[in-house]
């Protein structure tokens, strides 16, 4: 049985489309969400975007080679 190769240039083309995606969903939901939770300033840190764009290409490489080994 031949496994499937994986397209490395795929990957980060899909952490970067979810990263996108979710930057927009969450602005427009940002200001609703911070009045819900009482506060008027949010976070300044770059801590979680980074930790979340990592986050997007683990999954995109763990699924890619998922598809790729089922077929």
């Amino acid at each position: 049985m031949a496994v499937a190769a994986i397209n490395y240039y795929a990957i980060p083309a899909a952490a970067l489309a979810a990263f996108v995606w979710g930057a927009i969903y969450y602005m427009t939901l940002s200001k609703q969400w911070l009045a819900a939770v009482g506060r008027t300033e949010p976070n300044r840190s770059a801590t979680p975007f980074i930790l979340s764009f990592v986050a997007l290409l683990v999954m995109a490489y763990v699924l890619s080679g998922a598809i790729a080994h089922l077929g």
